[in-house]
């Protein structure tokens, strides 16, 4: 699995060359829907500081094997855009689905790894609770 998203993550990368050289993309100077877009430098702070709290969790916590790859898949995503931050001053979004805001591979690791964590941590909640019902009798 680590190596799975190990290559997403260098597909994203690959995909961002080609399209800022070879296709269309788009620009993100903010984040989420290009909120804070006139402050990119507060967004950097911000992602990367984010960011070093992700991997500091990781590398200092007993995990479960799931939540560490969740945890991964956010980590590399925010990552690769964090890359794009340095070197273009914005991420490089090169998905259009019309219906959505323009995204990219990493944004969908850094979303699925997001609402994997919280169906995980549902999924633990709700078991949890079954077992600590009274029974009725």
């Amino acid at each position: 699995m680590k190596i799975a998203l190990f290559i997403l993550f260098l597909v994203d990368r690959g995909l961002k060359f080609y399209f800022i050289n070879y296709g269309s993309h788009f620009l993100n100077l903010g984040v989420a829907f290009g909120a804070i877009s006139t402050k990119p430098k507060l967004v950097i702070i911000i992602q990367l500081f984010i960011t070093c709290l992700l991997i500091l969790y990781f590398y200092r916590n007993n995990l479960g094997e799931r939540v560490r790859y969740f945890l991964l898949a956010i980590i590399l995503g925010s990552i690769s855009n964090l890359i794009d931050r340095f070197m273009y001053n914005g991420v490089v979004d090169y998905i259009d689905l019309w219906i959505f805001p323009k995204f990219n591979l990493a944004d969908i690791m850094v979303v699925l790894g997001v609402l994997l964590l919280i169906i995980l941590e549902l999924n633990e909640y709700f078991k949890n609770l079954k077992s600590r019902r009274i029974p009725r009798g």
